[in-house]
């Protein structure tokens, strides 16, 4: 559950830069104006500026007000952002069924957005009772109108076998659809996928291309498959330098293991190259 909802905040901020830049335009007085007016559009951005306090003061009830009114015209925007605040009890008590509600409202319009939003509610059985295979569905749906992280998701779905048969050339064909939008979990499994060759061949140099993309994108587990695969040659020549530097950044996020690896690493160049000895004269 704790899962579920970090996602929905980060696809509810993600949606309000587009709101920023217009408060930032200098352009805030004309669009209150026309959400005044009844322009759903308007209500909506208005909705996210004083959900996100930029420009304003932050004010949840009012963002909820705006996206009420904009969502009761059918502006799916709004619906969904709607079943975001009641989803987290932004400024409203925390309805579930409510949310549902209005994901329901937005998904049928075709937006992604709620449309995965659903499928995690399907699959965990907030506010409905858990049907995995419903939740696939709305998965899905987001998934075919381009929606990363469901792509991801049902890369996942498919890799493990959960509750459909697994199959692995369906899980690279989501992975990649995710990889190439730039997700670097995608980016990461992807590279997996290659590198353990299973159901596929095995790649270790398509492994290594991914792993690149995502562990710079600050994906841990693959800065650290990257250390490894540099400190042994594996799809790459030998660089103990650049094995460092990606165990390093591994280790920088927690990563005890890439920590141990980089610290063995450079014992072992220090043996391997010992410091430089003074000369006669100079010990003189």
């Amino acid at each position: 559950m704790k899962k579920f909802r970090i996602i929905l905040i980060v696809m509810f901020i993600h949606l309000s830069l587009a709101a920023w830049a217009l408060a930032d335009s200098g352009a805030f007085r004309e669009l209150k104006e026309a959400a005044l007016a009844g322009d759903a559009q308007a209500q909506n951005r208005l909705g996210l500026i004083y959900a996100e306090g930029q420009w304003v003061a932050q004010d949840y009830k009012e963002a909820h007000n705006w996206f009420q009114v904009a969502a009761n015209q059918g502006y799916p925007g709004a619906q969904y952002n709607l079943g975001v605040v009641y989803n987290e009890g932004l400024g409203v008590e925390r309805d579930d069924k409510e949310a549902l509600k209005w994901y329901e409202l937005a998904a049928t319009q075709g937006e992604a957005k709620a449309q995965y939003n659903l499928g995690l509610m399907h699959g965990s059985g907030d506010a409905v009772p858990q049907d995995i295979i419903k939740a696939i569905e709305w998965k899905t749906k987001a998934a075919v109108r381009g929606l990363s992280m469901a792509q991801y998701n049902l890369g996942m779905v498919y890799s493990q076998g959960n509750a459909v048969e697994k199959d692995i050339a369906e899980a690279l064909k989501w992975y990649a659809m995710a990889a190439e939008q730039g997700h670097a979990k995608a980016q990461y499994a992807l590279g997996a996928l290659y590198y353990q060759g299973e159901g596929i061949p095995r790649d270790k140099v398509e492994a290594l291309r991914w792993y690149t993309k995502a562990a710079s994108r600050g994906e841990v587990r693959a800065q650290h498959n990257l250390g490894w695969m540099y400190s042994q040659g594996v799809g790459v020549k030998q660089d103990d330098a650049m094995a460092i530097m990606w165990l390093d950044l591994a280790a920088d996020q927690g990563d005890e293991a890439a920590l141990l690896s980089r610290d063995r690493l450079l014992e072992k160049m220090k043996t391997k190259n010992p410091p430089l000895q003074p000369s006669t004269e100079e010990k003189k």
